[in-house]
């Protein structure tokens, strides 16, 4: 079974960040041999270079996915794009 979570992020600080997807993929109760965890970041058009190099670097595990928006287009928006990806796969 896959589960698929969606991280919509604009702007965040960067620790808060780091602490949530380390909550999320090490922090949680699964059989790792049942279940595929996959974290899709939605970065909503941040501009903070640093979280976005941060981002680059995260999506290279194989757990975290990054979806990109250029422009900040909003909440519903970021958790949209992270569903349908969601769905795709």
């Amino acid at each position: 079974m896959s589960v698929g979570i969606v991280l919509p992020v604009f702007n965040a600080k960067l620790e808060h960040l780091i602490e949530a997807i380390d909550s999320t993929l090490h922090n949680q109760i699964y059989d790792q041999n049942e279940i595929s965890l996959q974290l899709w970041v939605v970065d909503d058009g941040s501009t903070d270079k640093e979280l976005i190099e941060y981002l680059d670097k995260a999506s290279l595990s194989s757990n975290v996915n990054l979806i990109t928006h250029p422009t900040n287009l909003g909440l519903a928006a970021a958790l949209n794009s992270g569903i349908e990806v969601c769905k795709s796969h």
